[in-house]
């Protein structure tokens, strides 16, 4: 049972390396070295939480290790935080609007 939680816990890290280093090197460069106009980007929130995922699946005790993907990943953090922004501030301030 062990072997299975390294193993499945490795194959996610893998696709969440390789979705950190596309979001974070191949999208930037094609954006602003290329200057290409059409987006290239995977959701860049998802690099993160596949790491947090393989890492929490580990069956070694490294508990705060757990959240190092969630900061290594730029668009991670930034579009966690804008997501609890929108949804704790900016929908009550939109049904405010709509009663005015």
């Amino acid at each position: 049972m062990i072997y299975i939680r390294y193993i499945l816990s490795g194959g996610i890290l893998i696709i969440s390396l390789y979705m950190i280093f596309y979001n974070d090197i191949i999208v930037p460069y094609h954006c602003y070295i290329q200057k290409r106009k059409e987006s290239e980007s995977l959701i860049p929130i998802v690099g993160g939480l596949f790491g947090w995922i393989g890492l929490s699946l580990l069956p070694v005790n490294i508990s705060w290790w757990v959240i190092l993907p969630l900061f290594i990943d730029i668009g991670c953090l930034p579009m966690i935080i804008a997501a609890l922004i929108d949804i704790c501030i900016l929908k009550r301030w939109k049904k405010k609007d709509k009663w005015h």
